[in-house]
């Protein structure tokens, strides 16, 4: 596996490399971090490759069962990794400011700056202890290895800390877990965010996102 990618928070290789340390009994597979460099500003990392296809690929031949197994793991993965606190918002897993973090982006507006007073217009915590959050779980992010019933999480580039209500809103809204087409007939595309929001409720992760998605639609008008 190799990409180039610009982080939005600390380098990939880093996040990797931590979260194996920090999470040796996880129920979740991580590639094994073989090379990284950057040249001229531009970062390459080579990855080992995980088992199985993308949850993308592999989602639509499920029956419901099965998808409800898998949304299932993969939302005891956000437990799991959440599990790792910071009081730093908003920060990769080694403390670094995100360039370009997709919370600070989905938390503020042209008239309203602060993100911690925003925080509090749309009922998020804004104290301390921040969880730390993959911020990109879509199903192109997570391998299936159908044969052992075992999820692998890649692309761990925009991973910071969040207010714990902040993950289920990813899934409640579906920000970037919607599937590419084709979808079949009388499917939802949001049908993978969809689960993965029930078990995270499941979880105690309660917030649907309507009050923040109802303040950030205001910056549109």
């Amino acid at each position: 596996m190799h990409h180039t990618v610009h982080c939005d928070s600390a380098e990939e290789h880093v996040t990797i490399k931590e979260l194996s340390k920090l999470l040796p009994t996880r129920k979740f597979a991580l590639p094994t971090v073989l090379y990284h460099a950057r040249y001229d500003n531009r970062y390459f990392l080579i990855t080992s490759k995980v088992p199985g296809e993308t949850a993308a690929q592999l989602w639509w031949g499920f029956d419901d069962a099965m998808k409800d197994r898998y949304a299932n793991l993969i939302a005891e993965a956000c437990v799991e990794v959440a599990t790792l606190t910071s009081s730093k918002l908003g920060t990769g897993i080694d403390g670094t400011k995100p360039r370009n973090g997709r919370f600070a982006e989905a938390l503020t507006r042209k008239d309203m700056p602060s993100i911690l007073a925003n925080c509090k217009m749309v009922n998020l915590d804004a104290q301390p202890p921040f969880c730390f959050f993959h911020g990109g779980l879509g199903p192109t992010n997570v391998l299936i290895d159908d044969q052992k019933g075992t999820i692998s999480i890649v692309d761990w580039q925009a991973a910071e800390y969040v207010p714990r209500e902040w993950i289920g809103i990813n899934f409640a809204r579906a920000l970037a877990m919607v599937q590419d087409l084709p979808i079949p007939e009388n499917y939802s595309p949001n049908d993978y965010a969809t689960r993965v929001w029930t078990a995270l409720q499941d979880r105690g992760f309660g917030n649907d996102g309507s009050i923040w998605l109802s303040w950030k639609r205001i910056a549109g008008k």
